[in-house]
Order: structure tokens, then sequence, then C-alpha cells
């Protein structure tokens, strides 16, 4: 994550914004469990290989580590920052019509946009993160109702 630190380090920041989706790749422990851990990892390969097709100049895509992923951006506004969610569903769904794994890639996400200098980069990302489970509780909720 220490690309990442450009964007705080950048003096033009201070006008833009940057976004950060916090990915984690559902339900990897079923797979493991059901499929084996090779499927797991193909996986995990596949979601790494599907961010980089979705976001291809990112100023970051890192694996935070386990299942979980974040891809930082810089982005003119809050709008375009949540355009990127879309942009990564859209993806993903292309993505699974043509991938040959065993199982569909499912994905929660957290999307937080702001200005780097208002916040830290772990800041940024616990918020992300706080996001990313809150959405994943909601299609949770919205799937067993």
């Amino acid at each position: 994550m220490n690309a990442a630190r450009v964007i705080w380090a950048n003096d033009s920041a201070e006008q833009s914004h940057a976004a950060i989706l916090y990915v984690d790749l559902d339900n990897l422990k079923i797979v493991n469990d059901t499929y084996g851990h090779e499927t797991g990892d193909k996986m995990l390969v596949a979601t790494s290989n599907m961010l980089r097709l979705a976001f291809p100049d990112p100023i970051v895509v890192a694996r935070l580590g386990g299942d979980e992923f974040a891809i930082i951006q810089t982005v003119d506004s809050v709008d375009e920052g949540h355009k990127l969610e879309m942009q990564l569903q859209k993806t993903l769904e292309t993505y699974n019509k043509t991938s040959r794994l065993e199982v569909e890639i499912s994905l929660s996400v957290g999307c937080f946009v702001f200005k780097p200098k208002s916040i830290t980069l772990n800041q940024a990302l616990s918020e992300a993160d706080h996001l990313m489970y809150k959405n994943k509780k909601t299609r949770k909720t919205q799937s067993s109702a």
C-alpha cells in the first residue's frame, strides 16, 4: 500500500478526491471446503485478474490478505467514485459469464470517497471496510428474505 501514499503526498490532492473500494471475495471458506483449496486459490487469482480488467489504470490494486482486496483511484467527484463500483459489478458479470471456474465469483464491496488531505490511509481503509461489511450484511438479509 506504499504506492497509495502518493495520493496523500501530492499537493494537488487537496482539490481532488480519491475512492477506495474494499472488496471481499464471498464464500471462499465454503468453496475451499466444498471444492478444495486449489479451487479457492484459483478464485483468488481470478478475482485479482478480474480487478485488473475492471481498473486498468488504478493507483493501487492490492490483496490485503485472505479474501480481501483494495482498489484506490483518484476521481474528480463523489459520483465518479461510486461509478467505479458499478464498473466493477459490470466487469464481474461479464467475467462470470466467460470464466471456466467451477463456481461464480461473488464480491461484497464498500466504496468510500474522500479528500486525501482530510483523512489518513488507515482511516479511509477502515471506512471502506465498514461500508463493505454493511453491504454484505444487507445482501445476506435480502437473499434470506
